[in-house]
Protein backbone atom coordinates (compact mmCIF):
# COMPACT_ATOMS: atom_id res chain seq x y z
CA UNK A 1 0.00 0.00 0.00
CA UNK A 2 1.42 3.76 -0.57
CA UNK A 3 -0.12 6.98 0.65
CA UNK A 4 0.10 10.16 -0.47
CA UNK A 5 0.12 13.69 2.40
CA UNK A 6 -1.44 16.72 1.50
CA UNK A 7 0.85 19.01 3.46
CA UNK A 8 4.58 19.45 4.76
CA UNK A 9 3.83 20.96 8.08
CA UNK A 10 4.80 19.52 11.71
CA UNK A 11 1.87 17.24 11.37
CA UNK A 12 2.20 15.91 7.59
CA UNK A 13 6.10 15.11 7.68
CA UNK A 14 5.84 13.02 10.87
CA UNK A 15 3.03 11.15 9.71
CA UNK A 16 4.80 10.68 6.72
CA UNK A 17 8.19 9.60 8.71
CA UNK A 18 5.90 6.93 10.81
CA UNK A 19 4.82 5.45 7.51
CA UNK A 20 7.83 4.86 6.06
CA UNK A 21 9.10 3.37 9.40
CA UNK A 22 6.15 1.05 8.94
CA UNK A 23 7.58 -0.02 5.65
CA UNK A 24 5.57 1.57 2.99
CA UNK A 25 6.02 4.36 0.26
CA UNK A 26 4.87 7.87 0.54
CA UNK A 27 4.13 10.83 -1.30
CA UNK A 28 4.07 14.30 0.02
CA UNK A 29 2.82 17.05 -1.23
CA UNK A 30 4.23 20.66 -0.42
CA UNK A 31 3.46 24.32 -1.54
CA UNK A 32 7.48 24.89 -2.34
CA UNK A 33 7.96 27.56 0.32
CA UNK A 34 11.30 27.85 1.89
CA UNK A 35 10.75 25.55 4.59
CA UNK A 36 9.72 22.75 2.23
CA UNK A 37 12.71 23.46 0.06
CA UNK A 38 15.05 23.18 3.47
CA UNK A 39 13.38 20.09 4.33
CA UNK A 40 13.66 18.19 1.04
CA UNK A 41 17.42 19.37 1.09
CA UNK A 42 18.27 18.50 4.45
CA UNK A 43 16.13 16.17 5.21
CA UNK A 44 15.08 17.68 8.62
CA UNK A 45 12.20 20.08 8.93
CA UNK A 46 12.52 23.31 10.16
CA UNK A 47 10.11 23.32 12.96
CA UNK A 48 11.30 19.78 14.47
CA UNK A 49 15.12 20.72 15.14
CA UNK A 50 17.18 17.41 15.86
CA UNK A 51 14.67 14.68 15.05
CA UNK A 52 15.31 11.78 12.19
CA UNK A 53 13.10 12.19 9.61
CA UNK A 54 13.67 9.84 6.35
CA UNK A 55 15.50 10.33 2.98
CA UNK A 56 12.77 8.16 1.62
CA UNK A 57 10.18 10.26 1.55
CA UNK A 58 9.15 11.27 -1.82
CA UNK A 59 8.32 14.74 -2.59
CA UNK A 60 6.04 16.86 -5.07
CA UNK A 61 4.50 20.52 -5.58
CA UNK A 62 2.11 19.43 -8.36
CA UNK A 63 -1.13 17.47 -7.69
CA UNK A 64 -1.52 15.45 -10.52
CA UNK A 65 1.61 13.60 -9.50
CA UNK A 66 -0.81 12.31 -6.10
CA UNK A 67 -2.17 8.05 -7.47
CA UNK A 68 -5.74 8.05 -6.87
CA UNK A 69 -5.03 4.25 -5.71
CA UNK A 70 -2.94 5.74 -2.82
CA UNK A 71 -4.70 6.26 0.47
CA UNK A 72 -4.38 10.39 1.04
CA UNK A 73 -3.76 11.89 4.26
CA UNK A 74 -4.87 15.87 4.32
CA UNK A 75 -2.59 17.77 7.06
CA UNK A 76 -3.33 21.35 6.01
CA UNK A 77 -4.87 23.90 8.63
CA UNK A 78 -8.64 22.95 8.42
CA UNK A 79 -8.98 26.35 7.36
CA UNK A 80 -7.51 25.61 3.81
CA UNK A 81 -9.36 22.69 2.85
CA UNK A 82 -11.97 24.70 1.21
CA UNK A 83 -10.05 26.38 -1.04
CA UNK A 84 -7.95 23.37 -1.76
CA UNK A 85 -10.86 20.73 -2.50
CA UNK A 86 -12.28 23.54 -4.77
CA UNK A 87 -9.58 23.46 -7.08
CA UNK A 88 -7.99 19.78 -6.79
CA UNK A 89 -10.36 17.09 -6.59
CA UNK A 90 -10.27 14.29 -3.94
CA UNK A 91 -13.31 12.79 -4.89
CA UNK A 92 -11.82 9.35 -5.94
CA UNK A 93 -9.09 9.41 -3.50
CA UNK A 94 -9.44 7.43 0.15
CA UNK A 95 -9.11 10.35 2.25
CA UNK A 96 -7.68 10.15 6.07
CA UNK A 97 -8.54 13.90 7.66
CA UNK A 98 -5.49 14.43 10.07
CA UNK A 99 -6.46 18.41 10.57
CA UNK A 100 -8.56 19.05 13.44
CA UNK A 101 -11.38 22.06 13.03
CA UNK A 102 -14.05 23.62 11.63
CA UNK A 103 -14.07 25.43 8.03
CA UNK A 104 -13.95 29.06 8.05
CA UNK A 105 -16.57 29.71 5.17
CA UNK A 106 -19.34 26.65 6.30
CA UNK A 107 -19.08 26.24 9.78
CA UNK A 108 -18.98 22.66 8.95
CA UNK A 109 -16.74 19.91 10.45
CA UNK A 110 -14.49 18.74 7.25
CA UNK A 111 -16.12 15.47 6.52
CA UNK A 112 -19.94 17.30 6.67
CA UNK A 113 -17.64 19.55 4.23
CA UNK A 114 -16.60 17.26 2.14
CA UNK A 115 -19.88 14.82 2.14
CA UNK A 116 -22.45 17.58 2.17
CA UNK A 117 -20.62 20.43 0.06
CA UNK A 118 -18.85 17.97 -2.50
CA UNK A 119 -20.94 14.53 -2.21
CA UNK A 120 -17.61 12.61 -1.67
CA UNK A 121 -18.67 9.28 0.09
CA UNK A 122 -18.89 8.63 3.35
CA UNK A 123 -17.28 5.48 3.16
CA UNK A 124 -13.81 6.66 1.58
CA UNK A 125 -13.34 9.33 4.72
CA UNK A 126 -11.30 8.31 7.58
CA UNK A 127 -10.00 11.07 11.01
CA UNK A 128 -7.63 10.46 12.90
CA UNK A 129 -7.39 11.96 16.36
CA UNK A 130 -6.04 12.28 19.71
CA UNK A 131 -3.02 13.83 22.10
CA UNK A 132 -0.89 13.45 18.96
CA UNK A 133 1.92 16.23 19.63
CA UNK A 134 4.46 15.67 16.24
CA UNK A 135 7.72 16.41 18.65
CA UNK A 136 7.09 13.52 20.26
CA UNK A 137 5.58 11.10 17.63
CA UNK A 138 8.60 11.77 15.42
CA UNK A 139 10.74 10.78 17.87
CA UNK A 140 8.72 7.14 18.61
CA UNK A 141 7.77 8.16 21.90
CA UNK A 142 4.26 6.20 22.90
CA UNK A 143 1.60 7.29 21.58
CA UNK A 144 -2.57 5.92 21.63
CA UNK A 145 -4.75 7.72 19.10
CA UNK A 146 -8.24 7.20 17.59
CA UNK A 147 -8.72 6.30 13.62
CA UNK A 148 -12.67 6.84 12.78
CA UNK A 149 -14.43 5.61 9.70
CA UNK A 150 -18.18 4.45 9.08
CA UNK A 151 -16.52 2.08 6.83
CA UNK A 152 -15.76 -0.81 9.17
CA UNK A 153 -13.06 -2.37 7.00
CA UNK A 154 -11.31 1.12 6.08
CA UNK A 155 -10.75 1.88 9.46
CA UNK A 156 -9.27 -1.28 10.81
CA UNK A 157 -7.18 -1.55 7.23
CA UNK A 158 -5.79 1.99 8.48
CA UNK A 159 -5.37 1.07 11.98
CA UNK A 160 -2.88 -1.59 10.76
CA UNK A 161 -0.96 0.39 8.50
CA UNK A 162 -0.76 2.64 10.80
CA UNK A 163 -0.02 1.21 14.44
CA UNK A 164 3.69 -0.07 15.62
CA UNK A 165 5.38 -0.02 18.54
CA UNK A 166 5.10 3.12 19.53
CA UNK A 167 2.18 4.26 17.88
CA UNK A 168 -1.35 2.65 18.84
CA UNK A 169 -4.30 2.56 17.24
CA UNK A 170 -7.84 2.48 18.44
CA UNK A 171 -11.21 2.36 16.24
CA UNK A 172 -14.43 3.95 16.12
CA UNK A 173 -17.15 4.72 13.93
CA UNK A 174 -17.86 8.00 15.43
CA UNK A 175 -16.50 10.70 13.16
CA UNK A 176 -18.26 13.17 14.47
CA UNK A 177 -17.11 12.63 17.95
CA UNK A 178 -13.64 12.53 17.24
CA UNK A 179 -13.70 15.80 15.37
CA UNK A 180 -15.25 17.72 17.90
CA UNK A 181 -12.60 16.79 20.41
CA UNK A 182 -10.14 17.72 18.23
CA UNK A 183 -11.47 20.90 17.32
CA UNK A 184 -12.84 22.49 20.48
CA UNK A 185 -9.88 21.37 22.76
CA UNK A 186 -7.73 24.07 20.76
CA UNK A 187 -9.97 26.78 22.19
CA UNK A 188 -9.92 25.39 25.59
CA UNK A 189 -6.11 25.21 25.45
CA UNK A 190 -5.89 28.89 24.56
CA UNK A 191 -7.87 29.37 27.98
CA UNK A 192 -5.28 27.41 29.52
CA UNK A 193 -2.34 29.38 28.48
CA UNK A 194 -4.08 31.98 29.62
CA UNK A 195 -4.63 30.58 32.69
CA UNK A 196 -0.62 29.47 32.95
CA UNK A 197 0.45 32.26 31.91
CA UNK A 198 -1.75 34.22 34.44
CA UNK A 199 -0.15 31.92 36.94
CA UNK A 200 -3.43 31.59 38.47
CA UNK A 201 -2.47 27.70 39.55
CA UNK A 202 -3.14 24.03 39.45
CA UNK A 203 -6.57 24.12 41.10
CA UNK A 204 -7.68 26.75 38.70
CA UNK A 205 -6.17 24.82 35.56
CA UNK A 206 -7.36 22.07 36.52
CA UNK A 207 -11.07 23.68 36.95
CA UNK A 208 -10.89 25.35 33.65
CA UNK A 209 -9.61 22.11 31.78
CA UNK A 210 -12.96 19.94 33.47
CA UNK A 211 -15.61 22.82 32.35
CA UNK A 212 -13.81 22.55 29.23
CA UNK A 213 -14.92 19.00 29.04
CA UNK A 214 -18.15 19.70 29.83
CA UNK A 215 -18.24 23.02 27.07
CA UNK A 216 -16.92 20.34 24.36
CA UNK A 217 -20.23 17.73 25.82
CA UNK A 218 -22.73 20.86 25.14
CA UNK A 219 -22.10 20.48 20.98
CA UNK A 220 -23.93 16.74 21.58
CA UNK A 221 -27.09 19.43 21.49
CA UNK A 222 -26.11 20.10 18.02
CA UNK A 223 -24.38 16.85 16.53
CA UNK A 224 -24.62 13.42 17.08
CA UNK A 225 -21.82 11.51 18.65
CA UNK A 226 -21.37 9.41 21.27
CA UNK A 227 -20.35 10.31 24.71
CA UNK A 228 -17.75 7.61 25.03
CA UNK A 229 -15.99 9.14 22.11
CA UNK A 230 -15.32 12.59 24.22
CA UNK A 231 -14.07 10.93 27.53
CA UNK A 232 -11.81 9.03 25.04
CA UNK A 233 -8.53 9.97 23.18
CA UNK A 234 -9.45 11.83 20.77
CA UNK A 235 -11.40 14.54 23.51
CA UNK A 236 -10.66 13.91 27.02
CA UNK A 237 -6.73 12.38 25.53
CA UNK A 238 -6.55 15.56 23.22
CA UNK A 239 -7.75 18.15 25.97
CA UNK A 240 -5.42 17.09 27.92
CA UNK A 241 -2.55 16.38 26.36
CA UNK A 242 -3.38 20.12 24.18
CA UNK A 243 -3.88 22.31 27.35
CA UNK A 244 -0.32 21.03 29.50
CA UNK A 245 1.97 20.38 26.77
CA UNK A 246 4.88 23.14 26.51
CA UNK A 247 4.43 21.70 22.62
CA UNK A 248 0.99 23.00 22.43
CA UNK A 249 0.65 25.99 19.76
CA UNK A 250 -2.45 27.04 20.79
CA UNK A 251 -1.65 26.57 24.67
CA UNK A 252 1.76 28.82 23.42
CA UNK A 253 -0.84 31.40 22.23
CA UNK A 254 -2.76 32.08 25.17
CA UNK A 255 0.44 31.89 27.54
CA UNK A 256 1.75 35.12 25.04
CA UNK A 257 -1.97 36.83 24.91
CA UNK A 258 -1.39 36.94 28.50
CA UNK A 259 1.96 38.66 29.20
CA UNK A 260 0.41 41.75 26.98
CA UNK A 261 0.70 40.08 23.42
CA UNK A 262 -1.78 41.17 21.00
CA UNK A 263 -2.55 38.92 18.69
CA UNK A 264 -1.29 39.70 15.63
CA UNK A 265 2.15 39.59 17.41
CA UNK A 266 1.39 36.15 19.27
CA UNK A 267 0.70 34.61 16.17
CA UNK A 268 4.31 36.11 14.38
CA UNK A 269 6.39 34.64 17.52
CA UNK A 270 4.52 31.19 16.91
CA UNK A 271 5.02 30.94 13.53
CA UNK A 272 2.64 28.26 12.73
CA UNK A 273 -1.31 27.81 12.83
CA UNK A 274 -3.13 27.91 15.90
CA UNK A 275 -6.05 26.00 14.72
CA UNK A 276 -7.99 27.76 17.71
CA UNK A 277 -7.95 31.19 16.75
CA UNK A 278 -10.37 30.56 13.85
CA UNK A 279 -12.32 27.71 15.67
CA UNK A 280 -12.72 30.26 18.51
CA UNK A 281 -14.67 32.91 15.49
CA UNK A 282 -16.40 29.95 13.98
CA UNK A 283 -17.84 28.38 17.76
CA UNK A 284 -18.94 31.91 18.78
CA UNK A 285 -21.98 31.88 15.74
CA UNK A 286 -22.58 28.33 16.82
CA UNK A 287 -22.76 29.07 20.78
CA UNK A 288 -25.08 32.30 19.95
CA UNK A 289 -27.17 30.34 17.30
CA UNK A 290 -27.58 27.48 19.78
CA UNK A 291 -27.79 29.22 23.12
CA UNK A 292 -24.88 27.06 24.48
CA UNK A 293 -23.26 26.71 27.56
CA UNK A 294 -20.05 27.66 26.83
CA UNK A 295 -18.98 29.94 28.84
CA UNK A 296 -15.04 29.89 28.84
CA UNK A 297 -15.24 29.81 24.72
CA UNK A 298 -17.46 32.61 24.70
CA UNK A 299 -14.58 34.41 26.96
CA UNK A 300 -11.83 33.37 24.85
CA UNK A 301 -13.43 34.92 21.45
CA UNK A 302 -13.72 38.19 23.18
CA UNK A 303 -10.10 38.82 24.35
CA UNK A 304 -9.20 37.49 20.27
CA UNK A 305 -11.81 39.07 18.91
CA UNK A 306 -12.62 42.04 21.07
CA UNK A 307 -9.89 42.75 22.94
CA UNK A 308 -10.92 41.94 26.18
CA UNK A 309 -8.57 41.63 28.63
CA UNK A 310 -7.16 37.88 29.92
CA UNK A 311 -7.38 38.67 33.31
CA UNK A 312 -10.47 40.20 33.44
CA UNK A 313 -11.88 37.71 31.12
CA UNK A 314 -10.80 34.87 33.78
CA UNK A 315 -12.17 36.73 36.50
CA UNK A 316 -15.78 36.61 34.97
CA UNK A 317 -15.89 33.14 34.63
CA UNK A 318 -15.27 32.65 38.24
CA UNK A 319 -17.97 35.58 39.15
CA UNK A 320 -20.66 33.84 37.07
CA UNK A 321 -23.83 32.99 38.55
CA UNK A 322 -22.92 30.08 40.75
CA UNK A 323 -25.20 26.78 39.73
CA UNK A 324 -25.57 22.58 40.44
CA UNK A 325 -22.87 20.95 38.51
CA UNK A 326 -23.45 19.54 35.10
Amino acid sequence: MNFNIIGAGTWGITFANLIILNGYKVKVLHRNSSKAKSLIKNSMHPDLPGSFISNKIQYTNKFRDLNTDDITLIAIPSNSILDFISVNNLENFKLVLLSKGLDNKTQLLISELLINTFNYKESNIAVLSGPNHAEEIINERPTASTIASKNKKYRDDLRDYFSNDSFRLYTSNDIIGVQIGGAVKNVIAIASGICHGLKLGDNAHASLVTRGLYEIMQLSKIYKFKNNTIYGLSGLGDLVCTCYSPFSRNRRFGELLSSGKNVEDSKKIIGMISEGINTSRILHDIIKDNNLDMPICKEIYNIIYLNHEPKKSMMNLMNRPLKDEK
